[in-house]
């Protein structure tokens, strides 16, 4: 069975970039790109701040504000950067009565589509869309220009 870079499972949106790190970069390259990364979201969107924790098994969440997390994950080269609200229980109101959950969820879904492009931007000879996935698994991009 085929594999794929791995992306938050309720993400909102995701950007796919390729040749953002030499082959065989080391730790010191990752860390250096996870510090740009931040750079280029804070740029856009300062309530963001730092946070180190894991989405999943592949996810590794590293920025989060108040209604969403953004998470990156690695394979073969390719990089995924994913937007996701953030959880809150069916339980959780806030002082109008709406759901929390709800209310991350609208925030993050008003955002996408600026992100996307922002990144993508940022990131121009770098960043893919996925198209589609064979029935193997294996994800299928296409360059945005």
């Amino acid at each position: 069975m085929g594999r794929s870079v791995s992306y938050h499972s309720n993400a909102a949106k995701v950007v796919f970039l390729h040749d953002v790190l030499s082959e065989g970069a080391g730790n010191w390259e990752w860390d250096e790109f996870i510090d740009d990364l931040k750079g280029v979201i804070r740029e856009r969107y300062p309530s963001f701040e730092d946070a180190d924790r894991w989405a999943g098994r592949e996810d590794h969440v590293i920025l989060e504000n108040s209604a969403a997390e953004i998470s990156v994950a690695e394979y073969c080269g390719l990089i995924s950067v994913s937007l996701a609200p953030r959880e809150a229980s069916d339980y959780d109101y806030d002082y109008d009565g709406e759901s929390i959950r709800a209310w991350n969820e609208n925030w993050t879904n008003l955002i996408a589509n600026n992100f996307h492009d922002h990144l993508a931007k940022r990131f121009s000879k770098s960043a893919l869309r996925k198209i589609g996935s064979f029935s193997n698994g294996e994800g299928v991009y296409e360059l945005i220009n």
